[in-house]
């Protein structure tokens, strides 16, 4: 799933109504196992002026880059810190953890070409999902649709559950992040 779906799913499920804290935190969970792989890029695209398609075909699958990105999508330690946030009770740490797990699960499942290492440091086995959140030959151009009816619902789910000014900020602008994600790759890879 992309990024903004991430943060927006994660602040539903877990986020509370009657917690501003813990719906942001739920929302950074989402985020939280991708930031590695957003500074990657865009330091390769901003700073040093690499290609879309070199930074997404190769530097992406580099053992250096992988290396990085293994440890923010790994099951062990999502995991491990979620069963210490609830073991200590602590409803800020267990909505950033529960969505950042959720978050290593979908990714899990919905990764074919570009597996993380779910169970690193234990292993650094990968699963090709038969499914894949953007590759039309593993069922993408079916996923895509439903990954935006996802978000929709969330964003439904979260402006009349949350009424506060600054939670429908927050999530219109995640709103505006996904539709600008979906213009930016598309104009990166048009042929």
């Amino acid at each position: 799933m992309n990024t903004p779906s991430h943060m927006l799913i994660g602040a539903a499920l877990f986020g509370r109504p009657a917690s501003k804290r813990q719906t942001l935190a739920a929302a950074l969970g989402g985020l939280a196992p991708d930031l590695p792989a957003i500074f990657l890029v865009a330091y390769a695209l901003r700073i040093k002026g690499d290609t879309p398609q070199h930074v997404f075909g190769t530097l992406y699958f580099s053992s250096d880059w992988q290396a990085i990105m293994a440890p923010s999508h790994a099951f062990p330690i999502w995991g491990g810190a979620l069963i210490v946030a609830l073991w200590l009770r602590h409803e800020i740490a267990t909505a950033f953890l529960a969505s950042g797990l959720f978050h290593a699960i979908c990714d899990f499942c919905l990764h074919h070409d570009d597996p993380h290492r779910h169970f690193w440091p234990l292993t650094d086995w990968r699963f090709a999902s038969p499914v894949s959140y953007w590759d039309p030959a593993h069922y993408g151009h079916l996923f895509v649709p439903f990954e935006m009816l996802l978000s929709a619902i969330a964003i439904f789910w979260l402006l009349t559950r949350h009424r506060g000014l600054w939670l429908r900020v927050a999530v219109g602008l995640v709103a505006v992040a996904y539709a600008g994600q979906f213009v930016m790759f598309a104009l990166m890879f048009r042929s």
